[in-house]
């Protein structure tokens, strides 16, 4: 009989057979030479790594009554993988130490004794995403274990406790509960800074106070269609060179011919045994001409917003399941939205056996696509929102803060030319954020209305539900009229709120995270992985903040114009604008942030720099980097500016070309030893000679996409040292980036 018939047959062995499958488990872990000891089961469905405790329910049980040795057991939600060592992908994982190994095994042998002997709930031995750690209490730091490999050199015996150990996993298997839901919500330009989210009620009380908070989460890059690309794939925009909203950088025909639209997160749900429902705005230049050819792929059940319709509140157009597109004027588009989503729920839900997947994509609160009656001219004007919200916010006022109408100090680009904000369009601006927040009400009554039917459903206990958005959003910040596709705090730190199974409640987890996090993250919870990405998996324990080897940068790249809204911004027709979009925009960035030092570092297509310490000027009014002799107070480790910088540009060489691991661990490309795990790292004077040898980012033209050519040098320098202690120079090694991308277009 198949591995996988058994398991469908779902065995069950009686107690007596658990018990003595249990004891030779045990045996057999006693023979494994490991520092740490691997319980590795594979589920049908899941390829990949997917850490499942035996009880979430159980914190803290003290077991030193019942077993010779004082032990804790203890459980930590979603421990991240590169804290544990792999014995096999998909693992039960329980590190020990040689003082404590029989008192682990011990109470490890009796948790999975009372599971056999219901004492724990049936379903509770796979279920959740968690981390059994077993710790005897006061104990120190794991230490090698001692291998007895010589109590048990029988191969006959060796064999015969590994079948009876795999008859043990097909038994766990059988209490599998079934896989979590997911609930995705997506808004449009939201941002976090400036974004509403305190005038959201509904979002506060469901989500955001019964869940976790991600204050460090961003996006890779501050425009709709390349960081919805980079949010669907998991993958870097230089990776998915889906750097625009149109042709030929960018938007849906770009997506098709690229590949995406034939490997992204819905399909690879759908491998992993969900139902995936969309409603909303999924891409940029998704039209009527080009809804279904092809169609999106990957949904059971979709209803898209089609361009030029997606950012007219009143007059949407969509396409339902790939049918002739339907026109909803006169209707508000965030209502009908939320109709759609709640019908998708209740198709989700009428098959209780069947994990899904929901995605609703609100166009709110992005500007209302408007145009002149005359002229015919168009441009992004204020959003329009439900009458019911119209006495909203009257009084409301964007924050006049230091960064409010005021020009960087040390501004470079197009940043350093734009005047200050005249009273009559700051005026314009105060009412153009108004109905931002009152757009976003109609948003907050959606959360609302989906909260209680999954309530009712009885399945929110088994529900993920993040909250986002696309990119974030500016407005009278350093005097710039309303937009985005800039590097500041404004434009790329974004919300991310995360409830579900194991989720602390009404609590912070202080991790940097970003979009490109967010496609191994569900994968993980469908219990399934892929190759090739470029993120991890978003850490769920308030205690990750506080790990030695979290990480601290976020890659931002950006490529085209820039774009002002609003009637004082860019407008089609250039015979009636009285703004203009802004060339040059090209650049790379680099945000970092630890209990040390919080910076941002950019690079534009122009060779101007911007470095800016957030730590004490979080508004970023001044530029460090337009003047560094002159800023030379400002240190990180002891080390001045003139030391920090040349160690950024040579962590953005291997970020602005990076894939896979080398996006994850940037710094173990430059020192594959391990010596260097941070910028505090990095800044050791014994690297002085290596990084001031590093090659520079730099760009040849300011190109509208990304072209490696215009890119500057594509080769980095790896440190080699013949001695881990001294960190003595050591022979430097060229590695070539190539450009696979660059014919893309």
């Amino acid at each position: 009989m198949a591995l996988w018939t058994m398991i469908d047959s779902r065995p069950t062995l009686s107690r007596s057979t658990t018990l003595v499958t249990l004891t030779t488990l045990a045996l057999w872990l006693l023979h494994l030479p490991k520092k740490r000891l691997n319980l590795a089961y594979r589920r049908r469905d899941a390829d990949p790594p997917l850490y499942h405790c035996l009880s979430s329910s159980i914190i803290g049980l003290k077991i030193s009554q019942l077993t010779a040795f004082p032990v804790t057991i203890n459980y930590t939600p979603y421990i991240s993988r590169q804290n544990v060592d792999l014995f096999y992908p998909s693992a039960l994982i329980v590190p020990v130490s040689q003082d404590f190994l029989r008192e682990t095994l011990s109470a490890f042998l009796l948790i999975l004794t009372m599971q056999s002997c219901g004492v724990i709930a049936q379903d509770a031995l796979l279920r959740g995403v968690c981390f059994a750690e077993v710790v005897r209490e006061g104990a120190g730091k794991d230490i090698n274990m001692v291998s007895i490999s010589e109590l048990f050199k029988s191969v006959l015996v060796s064999v015969t406790m590994k079948v009876m150990f795999g008859i043990w996993l097909l038994w766990g298997l059988a209490t599998a509960a079934k896989q979590p839901n997911i609930l995705f919500i997506l808004t449009d330009d939201q941002g976090k800074l400036i974004g509403g989210l305190d005038h959201m009620p509904k979002l506060q009380e469901n989500l955001i106070q019964k869940g976790a908070t991600y204050p460090k989460h961003y996006c890779s890059v501050a425009l709709c269609c390349p960081s919805r690309a980079n949010l669907w794939t998991g993958r870097m925009p230089h990776n998915t060179n889906i750097t625009d909203v149109g042709l030929p950088y960018g938007g849906y025909p770009k997506v098709v011919s690229a590949g995406w639209n034939d490997n992204y997160l819905p399909i690879w749900m759908q491998e992993a045994g969900y139902d995936t429902y969309y409603v909303g705005k999924l891409w940029n230049s998704h039209t009527e001409e080009n809804y279904n050819n092809p169609y999106a792929k990957g949904f059971n059940g979709s209803d898209f917003l089609l361009d030029p319709w997606t950012y007219r509140y009143y007059n949407a157009k969509m396409t339902r399941n790939g049918e002739t597109p339907v026109s909803y004027a006169g209707q508000y588009s965030t209502d009908v939205i939320k109709n759609k989503s709640l019908g998708f729920l209740d198709e989700a839900l009428a098959n209780p056996d069947r994990p899904w997947m929901l995605t609703i994509a609100p166009n709110a609160p992005h500007s209302n696509g408007s145009q002149d009656a005359v002229t015919g001219a168009t441009w992004f004007g204020e959003p329009e929102y439900a009458p019911r919200h119209a006495q909203l916010f009257k009084d409301y006022k964007i924050p006049r803060d230091e960064s409010f109408n005021k020009i960087i100090d040390g501004a470079v680009g197009w940043v350093a030319d734009l005047p200050t904000l005249t009273e009559e369009e700051i005026n314009y601006i105060d009412e153009f954020q108004r109905c931002r927040l009152r757009a976003l009400q109609a948003v907050d009554e959606m959360i609302g209305e989906l909260f209680e039917k999954l309530d009712k459903a009885g399945v929110l206990n088994n529900t993920y539900i993040f909250f986002s958005t696309d990119n974030g959003y500016h407005i009278g910040q350093h005097a710039m009229q309303p937009g985005k596709n800039c590097g500041y705090e404004t434009d790329i730190n974004i919300p991310l709120f995360i409830r579900g199974p194991g989720i602390p409640q009404n609590q912070t987890i202080d991790v940097v995270t970003s979009h490109t996090d967010l496609a191994p993250t569900f994968l993980s919870i469908a219990g399934t992985t892929r190759d090739g990405l470029d993120g991890k998996k978003i850490p769920t324990t308030i205690d990750a903040g506080n790990a030695d080897n979290k990480s601290e940068h976020v890659a931002i790249e950006y490529w085209g114009i820039a774009v002002p809204e609003g009637i004082y911004g860019y407008k089609s027709d250039n015979d009636s604008q009285p703004g203009n979009s802004y060339k040059n925009n090209t650049y790379k960035g680099l945000r970092l942030v630890s209990d040390d030092y919080s910076l941002y570092y950019s690079v534009w297509c122009t060779n101007d720099k911007e470095f800016y310490n957030l730590k004490d000027d979080p508004l970023q009014t001044t530029n460090l980097a337009s003047n560094i002799s002159a800023h030379q107070s400002y240190t990180i480790a002891n080390r001045h500016l003139g030391q920090i910088i040349p160690r950024l540009d040579a962590l953005m060489m291997v970020l602005k070309s990076c894939n896979g691991d080398s996006c994850r661990e940037p710094w173990r490309q430059l020192h594959p030893k391990g010596y260097v795990n941070n910028l505090a790292d990095a800044l050791d004077s014994g690297f002085d000679e290596f990084y001031a040898n590093q090659p520079k980012v730099s760009f040849s033209e300011c190109s509208l996409g990304y072209h490696i050519y215009a890119e500057g040098p594509q080769e980095f320098n790896i440190y080699g040292s013949g001695s881990t202690a001294k960190r003595s120079e050591g022979e430097y090694v060229s590695v070539k980036r190539w450009g696979f991308f660059d014919g893309w277009l």
